[in-house]
Formats: structure tokens, sequence, C-alpha cells
């Protein structure tokens, strides 16, 4: 959820804001501020990264009258739902341990260029943020198409509680 805006002259309990930068820019956030039921920081600091979450927009219908047989939707885009993206969040985690792997896989060029971004010494150094983009171009470039199968079809075994005979079982080429 985000954090909603202050109104001019709001008291907080808590100066949460007044310094809201708890992770280095340069390395994984390891830190987020706990939000409560309506999006607003609590001041409690979890020791974790912040779960991927979309804001999904929800059109109010609009008022007035109804063409027979036509929904009308204003798009006043006020409300919306949170959903959890559980996709990114496996990508993550499939990027920090391939990062920690030493990036199996990769050309010897691509290694030099990932090694030469995350060295803590270097002049310049880049965000985490466009490394973390960069790895993610060069990981979903750079991993067996196979192992992505089997990594998929595992989750699959597991949410349908049966044992598939090939990685391949139930998948469906769209090539």
């Amino acid at each position: 959820m985000r954090p909603r805006d202050l109104e001019q002259g709001e008291d907080t309990s808590m100066d949460v804001l007044a310094n809201p930068v708890i992770n280095s820019p340069y390395v994984e956030p390891s830190r987020h501020f706990m939000l409560d039921d309506q999006g607003r920081p609590t001041g409690e600091i979890a020791e974790s990264r912040r779960r991927s979450e979309f804001f999904v927009p929800v059109p109010k219908p609009k008022k007035g009258k109804k063409r027979t047989g036509e929904t009308q939707l204003a798009f006043d885009l006020t409300d919306e739902k949170v959903e959890r993206n559980d996709a990114i969040d496996q990508l993550r985690d499939d990027l920090r341990y391939w990062r920690h792997q030493g990036y199996p896989g990769v050309t010897p060029i691509s290694r030099k260029l990932l090694e030469h971004w995350s060295d803590p010494n270097r002049e310049n150094r880049i965000l985490f943020a466009q490394r973390e983009a960069a790895e993610t171009a060069i990981y979903l470039a750079v991993v067996p198409r196979d192992v992505v199968i089997a990594r998929v079809s595992e989750d699959l075994r597991q949410d349908v509680g049966t044992t598939l005979t090939s990685p391949t079982e139930g998948l469906h080429d769209s090539r």
C-alpha cells in the first residue's frame, strides 16, 4: 500500500517521514517501514525487503443515465486494490541465488560487466535498482529454457499435489 499524502497541518504522532531512507542505494534493500491498513508508515521497521505489490485501479460506476445494454464506467481512478506480485518476488529470489553463485551461465564479458557493476570500490557506483535491472535482463536471456520449465513444473506439482513424468508434461509450447 502507498503511504497517503499528509495534509497540511496534520499532526503525526511519529516523525517517520523525517528520514525515510533506511537502506543504502548501492545494495539490495534489507529493511522497510511497516504500513498500517490505510498504507501509512507505522514507524516499525521490518528486517526484510518489501514484497512486490501492484496497485490495480478500480473504476467507479458512472453516475447518471445508462444507455440500454451498455455499461459506462467513469475512469476516476481514486479507488485501487493492492495485489501481491509473487512472480516478481520469485524472480528476485532467483536473481539473488544466481548472484551469490557467481552468475553461472553467462559469457566472460557479461560476467566481467556484472562484477564491475557490483564492485563496491569502483568510482561512480551504479544504484542497486540499476544493477538489478541489468542482472534481470541478462538472467532472463541466459537462463536455459529447460531450467525455467523445470521450476514451473515443480511449482505446478506443488499446486496440484501430483508428480509429472517430465518437466514439460502439461505445459504447452506457445511457439
